[in-house]
């Protein structure tokens, strides 16, 4: 019951202010918003010059400004008994001082849509010199997507508007770009010649990257001015690190040329070994064979037995003994 309460007396003091107090100079404006813009909407005046200014939405204060600045306020400050209502613009309404614009954060397209008066009062004591403008922010259908290249490729940042008085780009908060009318300005300062190096390149209010680089991925800032209102949309690029297709295919003929010659090179070692192994057995052979002979057991003739036990083995014995040279004697024992 309270809150229709609340309603109905803001309706009742915008009809007075639009009957009696002869508000007038009417100035109607339509701004298409995407979810998560920045809409500034511009006053047209200095703070200085008049005597406040006051913002609603849906009839619903929701800023105010004037020459008392402890008096001024925005969102939940403007209407603690509408606290519940004005919850959704909690930390998203910013009012400059000095021209007493408005700028809506981070917009939502189901909540923030409707109308936005502004009420700028006149220093005069003619209220009929108030001026009111009325903004009509509507949801834009069409989506801003961010694109997703691989290195080399093409990038083209459309910002699904035209018809604006003015359009900038924004990399890094590097000013990259700007569109004014059917004139361009592109890479004015040193940053941005460094960065894209004559690789930017404007059609139709769209802004093309060519022969894209990983290092060109990032968060780029569009900013829409127009005579009344600004929007600030966002979009993010990734670029990906992807090698060309012909060092691709290099890359696979090598990795078939080595895998070739590491099966060949194991085929060659295994046949080598095979043939090491073969010899090694066939030396081992052999060289049983040799000991068995040399290490069996000495077969002598009955004869030669015989012999040795008449004393044919003590004469040659005897011959080799040098005693007897020495002492003259002959081999048979006679002296020389």
């Amino acid at each position: 019951m309270k809150m229709k309460l609340s309603y109905y007396f803001h309706i009742s003091i915008w009809c007075f202010l639009k009957s009696t107090l002869g508000v007038f100079g009417v100035e109607e404006g339509r701004v298409s918003v995407m979810d998560g813009d920045s809409v500034t909407l511009y006053t047209g005046v200095r703070t200085g010059q008049h005597e406040g200014i006051t913002w609603y939405f849906n009839l619903i204060r929701i800023a105010l400004i004037n020459g008392d600045r402890s008096k001024s306020c925005t969102d939940v400050q403007c209407n603690l008994n509408l606290k519940a209502k004005n919850e959704r613009f909690r930390n998203r309404l910013k009012l400059d001082e000095e021209t007493g614009d408005l700028t809506i954060l981070n917009i939502r397209t189901a909540d923030d849509t409707g109308d936005y008066q502004l009420i700028i009062h006149s220093n005069s004591s003619n209220n009929k010199d108030n001026i009111e403008k009325t903004f009509r922010i509507a949801a834009d259908t069409s989506e801003m997507k961010s694109p997703s290249v691989k290195e080399g490729e093409s990038v083209t940042l459309d910002p699904g508007v035209n018809a604006y008085n003015e359009m900038s780009w924004y990399f890094s908060d590097i000013l990259i770009a700007r569109l004014t009318g059917n004139q361009s300005q592109i890479c004015t300062n040193a940053e941005c010649k460094e960065r894209f190096t004559d690789r930017l390149k404007t059609e139709n209010d769209s802004l093309n990257i060519t022969n894209s680089r990983s290092t060109d991925s990032g968060e780029y800032k569009l900013m829409i001015n127009c005579s009344t209102f600004s929007i600030i949309r966002k979009l993010t690029v990734n670029v990906t690190n992807s090698a060309h297709p012909e060092v691709i295919a290099y890359v696979l003929v090598a990795a078939v040329f080595a895998a070739a010659a590491a099966a060949a090179a194991a085929a060659v070692v295994a046949v080598i070994l095979c043939w090491w192994r073969y010899n090694s057995s066939q030396q081992n052979g052999n060289r049983t064979g040799e000991q068995n002979t040399t290490n069996g057991p000495e077969v002598v003739p009955l004869n030669s037995r015989l012999n040795g036990a008449n004393g044919t083995s003590n004469e040659a014995n005897c011959s080799l003994l040098p005693a007897d040279n020495e002492n003259g004697l002959a081999a048979n024992g006679t002296p020389q």
